[in-house]
């Protein structure tokens, strides 16, 4: 008998990390669920003190969706889909090779007999590790996560991104995404310095045991509450619903996530080039209401250093 046990894939998890130079204060929320609609409103003050305010209502059926995808990384939902695909090859197997597969502490463990020798069942193993892999990129794609390397996934957090601009379009109007003017850089910078307080100001989401998991963007909004990588998502798909052709990307360091937009710098903004691309760097998580190009130190230094890695949107 041989067995194989398959390497559990471990997931990247963004820790607590928050930007503190001042205080972001969301003065008002009010959620109010129909039957149709959950409508929305907010107050809050931004980077110069300013009261800010928005109101929206979102398609009560997609809200709800959101809410029910686990913020944590659904490792059993994974190994469940593995499980199958493996099981299903084992039937494909010739008379005299029996594999089977089940699941043991977190991990998927297959065994296989055979009376065709040694090197059949060597075969049948590697076909059922193929099935496995083929079942978790498959299972990652639909899902929404990137393989980062061979035993890593990470959210694909652009397509989320590109996945929400057009469920969050409501929340981009009530923020002035209809008065943008694309060509004037002064209109552009407006709404995203309003975006960003609005989503600075939402509270962070904390939790006992440290990583908050990825909320998505509506059950962001629905809860109140998110970190530094479900506010990243849902700042950049609140550029895009306002500015489509806009160059922009989320930005990753050891344990952070923040973003970086394609708009001409104003003196004192922390800026990098990517690609010929010159981006300006924000930091969407708060509880600071930072100006747009003002990033914390940690983040600054680990993009001099080269210690972040940045995905861009696509298009």
């Amino acid at each position: 008998m041989l067995a194989l046990m398959p390497r559990f894939l471990s997931v990247l998890l963004l820790s607590i990390f928050l930007i503190t130079d001042a205080d972001a204060k969301q003065t008002a929320y009010n959620m109010k669920k129909g039957n149709t609609e959950w409508a929305f409103s907010y107050a809050w003050r931004d980077a110069g003190k300013k009261k800010q305010s928005a109101s929206f209502e979102l398609p009560a059926s997609t809200v709800k969706a959101d809410l029910d995808i686990s913020v944590r990384f659904p490792a059993e939902e994974l190994l469940d889909a593995q499980l199958r695909a493996v099981r299903k090859y084992a039937e494909s197997l010739p008379n005299g090779v029996k594999l089977t597969a089940s699941k043991e502490d977190g991990t998927l463990q297959m065994r296989v007999t055979s009376s065709k020798g040694r090197k059949s069942m060597k075969s049948a193993l590697k076909g059922a590790q193929a099935a496995a892999v083929k079942a978790r990129d498959d299972w990652a794609k639909k899902n929404g996560y990137l393989l980062v390397d061979e035993n890593t996934l990470m959210v694909d957090y652009t397509k989320i991104v590109v996945q929400y601009v057009d469920d969050v379009a409501p929340v981009a109007a009530a923020l002035g995404a209809d008065k943008v003017n694309a060509s004037d850089p002064a209109s552009v910078r407006s709404y995203l310095s309003r975006a960003l307080s609005f989503v600075q100001n939402i509270p962070y989401e904390e939790r006992a045991s440290g990583d908050a998991g990825f909320r998505r963007p509506l059950s962001l909004l629905a809860r109140n509450k998110g970190d530094c990588d479900g506010k990243s998502a849902l700042f950049l798909a609140l550029a895009r619903a306002a500015l489509p052709d806009l160059k922009a990307g989320i930005v990753l360091i050891p344990g952070h996530a923040f973003v970086a937009v394609a708009i001409p710098a104003e003196k004192g903004d922390f800026t990098f080039k990517e690609g010929g691309v010159t981006y300006v760097a924000m930091e969407p998580v708060g509880p600071a209401v930072a100006a747009i190009g003002k990033i914390g130190s940690k983040s600054s230094s680990r993009v001099r250093t080269g210690a972040s890695d940045f995905y861009p949107l696509p298009g």
